[in-house]
């Protein structure tokens, strides 16, 4: 299902990995010289391995496995296996640790020089592409069976985590396979619940992806109720009645039987359950895989001590669980660029669940099993393995992998969060067990998240840096020496690389440079290349001395109406440096704010000529600013044919400030009235149906709350609905009042912040020689936050719209620069579609 990974076509050009591709034979032998070290055996070895300590106890630490899927056939043609695994698989020892090589390839910044980074990160165990699941089965999994589904009734965990396409379903499905053999005879059948997670959203895979709610009683166990059932007489509810008394606060909600869930008799029968539930999993394609699962899945297993026959589900007494759960992958934004809206908002959720699940992990371990604070209640994951996180069960997390070099930095970034830290000590703990000296004195005592102390060392923090012979290549197909700069560019800008991005960026702006200051200023400013108007000198001529030059105003009205609440006018000035007749210059415009995106003429080094506020009749008629229209900034361009005469420097800042505060004022007081106007609006009572009120009364005060609410509603007489339909009126009549207060209140404030006006005067500042710009970092390939290819480049700056003003920015306010880029990609954008 991996037809896409590691594969970079001509118009996906993400700088790092096609150059890594570009240069395979330097860079794959500098990983041949790093594995031919490890696997010589001698000392001194590389990094030594460490020794694995249980001081913190067995069933407090999570143990890391990680496990290396193999290369892909097509992704042997294009791109070469960067990591390196040393050590054993024994998961539950006390020996050495393993440990996962990655090696980076890298350029040094002249984009000749090749080095390797090769990082280790400490597990475990540790499988390579040659062992299969069944013995990582046996080595991770097999061990848990006791504790699971044994006489001590307890519970284990078994999570796999990693990127998009590394393995983990593929992995999960073996494991689940391998699993029947080793369960033991339930006399009462085998209880088994398998939910689906995406977001905040839980369903039940075995009841046809129903949807369920999740709730907390008071004891602060959570419950999964289905929503079609969450009335009186549903399983969900009637299954808490078989309790003798309630659970107390510490029970493991892994091992509660109050979730949606069926009862079979054989182990072959539960395990064909879960595999069919896995099957009824949603997946979807993605730029990564084809097939990829953009939610989690929870499977849990339970032995049930009662014999089932004839008996109801609610009658089934289980002990133990086993939980399996297989977590959608993360992605990058780079691995997102051709998704569309609603799977970028499934890969969010998807980084902030599991952001949220590293999280309890790193607090679980920390505490050494006697748990602290943990972000358990902020996900709908985390919630329903809440009893695995806060218990005392074992856990094992298998982490999988993906070996190209396009994901180095991705499989760095999975190792980096499930990975073993180290604590350094005088001596190691168990060299009087057994373990190789070469670990003496490194211990490893928690996860990668764990608490910073001095003497800890972080996941990864090895690093051996090695030089590689010989000079890369930046170009496709062409031996090291090659050079691309010579070669044509496309005809059509959206196939461009990052690379010809790059190169077009540099040609243009350099032509258009050279143009602008080898011209005189009066001929510049009447061709365009500089939007400000230029006054005839005192001969008739165009091209007069510098005073000639008048330059058009900016003027922006800020509307209070419009005015973001709480929220300031972001403007630092200059002090005076030639007494108080200049006017103020713009020494910092705080990015993000109203001002500085009206435009990007309002730059350190502007002028303010001109401050007034005023009360007009309304909300003023929007303009354009800078190709985008705004009813919050409307701002004009204006020529003037003399100098305006300025205000003092003190009245201009005076008036400033009165100004922004009267914005202020009537923005903050305006969202506390719409504010209020909401409140007012909630709290108007309703009627509930009966259904509301059970689950209502079940969720305040537990199941003897719901067995009361339903009693009286069992009970209720004709004057008894008559009577509470008498007291909802007169709570209305109460909350109208407040209601209809608020709404006055909102028309006065709305009203008041629509005769607030200021109107502010820039003189944009002059423009000198002009230079060429820097390459935006989002198409220089120096930015893991994405990949800019042509199509990206052709999206962002040649839009009719927004175009124009993003090469404004881009060109550091040059706007003659930008006008000229602006109409060479224009031209080349109409001639590639004709």
């Amino acid at each position: 299902g991996n037809a896409n990974s590691a594969v970079f076509e001509t118009q996906d050009c993400h700088g790092t990995a096609s150059r890594r591709q570009n240069n395979r034979s330097s860079f794959e032998a500098g990983v041949q010289a790093l594995r031919a070290e490890l696997k010589l055996g001698v000392n001194p070895r590389p990094v030594p391995l460490p020794c694995r300590s249980s001081d913190r106890g067995e069933c407090a630490r999570a143990r890391v496995v990680v496990r290396k899927r193999p290369l892909f056939e097509h992704e042997r043609q294009r791109d070469f296996d960067v990591l390196s695994s040393e050590g054993g698989t024994d998961v539950w020892g006390d020996g050495d640790a393993a440990a996962m090589w990655v090696t980076r390839s890298m350029l040094c910044a002249d984009h000749k020089t090749m080095y390797t980074e090769n990082h280790c990160f400490y597990c475990d165990a540790v499988f390579d592409e040659e062992a299969s699941t069944i013995d990582v089965y046996a080595s991770a999994v097999r061990p848990l069976i006791g504790d699971a589904f044994g006489p001590g009734h307890g519970s284990a965990t078994v999570l796999c985590f990693g990127q998009t396409g590394s393995g983990k379903t593929y992995t999960l499905q073996g494991i689940i396979d391998a699993l029947q053999q080793d369960m033991p005879h339930a006399p009462g059948g085998w209880r088994v619940s398998a939910f689906e997670i995406a977001g905040g959203t839980v369903t039940d895979l075995l009841h046809d992806s129903a949807p369920c709610t999740l709730r907390d009683d008071v004891w602060g166990t959570t419950h999964v109720v289905r929503d079609a059932q969450r009335g009186r007489g549903s399983p969900a509810v009637q299954r808490m009645d078989s309790r003798a008394s309630p659970p107390p606060p510490e029970t493991d909600a892994a091992s509660d039987c109050s979730t949606p869930s069926i009862v079979v008799g054989t182990a072959s029968e539960a395990i064909d359950a879960v595999v069919g539930a896995s099957h009824r999993r949603s997946t979807h394609a993605t730029g990564v895989h084809d097939s990829s699962s953009r939610t989690h899945a929870i499977y849990r297993l339970q032995p049930c001590l009662t014999p089932a026959e004839g008996a109801a589900e609610t009658d089934a007494a289980a002990a133990g669980c086993l939980s399996l759960v297989d977590l959608a992958g993360s992605e990058w934004s780079r691995d997102q660029a051709s998704h569309e809206k609603d799977r970028r908002k499934e890969a969010q959720e998807v980084n902030t669940s599991l952001s949220v699940l590293k999280a309890c992990l790193a607090a679980r371990e920390a505490a050494g099993g006697r748990v602290r604070r943990m972000p358990a209640r902020d996900t709908a994951l985390t919630r329903l393995l809440r009893g695995s996180l806060e218990g005392d069960g074992r856990m094992v997390l298998i982490a999988t992998v993906s070996p190209t070099s396009a994901d180095a930095e991705h499989a760095m970034d999975t190792l980096c969060h499930v990975g073993l830290r180290l604590a350094l000590t005088g001596a190691c703990a168990t060299d009087s067990q057994g373990s190789s000296g070469d670990g003496a004195g490194r211990l490893i005592v928690g996860g990668a998240a764990a608490d910073a102390r001095s003497g800890w060392e972080a996941c990864g923090a090895h690093v051996l840096t090695r030089r590689l012979q010989g000079a890369a290549s930046l170009s496709r197909g062409e031996g090291a020496a090659g050079d691309d700069s010579d070669r044509e560019l496309p005809v059509d800008p959206r196939q461009w690389t990052s690379a010809e991005v790059v190169r077009w960026w540099l040609d243009t702006a350099s032509e258009a440079v050279e143009h602008i200051n080898t011209q005189p200023v009066g001929k510049a400013a009447a061709d365009g290349g500089e939007p400000l108007v230029a006054e005839a000198g005192a001969d008739g001529n165009a091209g007069g001395d510098a005073a000639s030059v008048v330059r058009r105003r900016l003027l922006v009205i800020l509307n209070g109406a419009e005015w973001p609440p709480r929220t300031k006018l972001g403007l630092s000035f200059e002090p005076p440096v030639e007494g108080e007749g200049q006017p103020p210059v713009l020494s910092r415009v705080v990015p993000g704010t109203p001002i500085a995106q009206a435009s990007p003429l309002i730059r350190p080094g502007a002028r303010l000529l001109g401050c007034d506020t005023t009360l007009t009749g309304g909300l003023a008629t929007p303009v354009r600013v800078d190709g985008e229209t705004s009813p919050v900034l409307a701002a004009q361009a204006q020529a003037a044919a003399v100098v305006l005469a300025c205000r003092p420097r003190a009245d201009l800042l005076a008036e400033l400030r009165r100004g922004a505060q009267a914005l202020t004022r009537v923005a903050d007081a305006l969202d506390d009235a719409k504010t209020e106007a909401t409140r007012a609006h909630e709290e108007v009572p309703r009627k509930l149906d009966d259904d509301a009120a059970l689950l209502r009364a079940w969720v305040l005060g537990g199941e003897k709350a719901r067995e009361e609410e339903g009693r009286r509603i069992a009970n209720r007489t004709v004057e008894d609905l008559e009577a509470e339909a008498a007291e909802r009126v007169v709570g209305v009549a109460a909350t109208r009042v407040r209601l209809d207060a608020a709404k006055v209140a909102l028309e006065t404030a709305a009203e008041e912040a629509l005769r607030v006006e200021v109107a502010l005067t820039f003189e944009p500042p002059p423009l000198g020689r002009a230079e060429v710009p820097r390459v935006p970092r989002h198409f220089s390939g120096a930015s893991r936050l994405g990949q800019g290819d042509g199509k990206a480049f052709v999206n962002a700056y040649a839009d009719p719209e927004r175009g124009l003003r993003l090469l404004i920015g881009a060109c550091d306010g040059d706007t003659r620069v930008a006008e000229a880029m602006h109409k060479a990609l224009i031209a080349l954008v109409h001639s590639s579609t004709s």
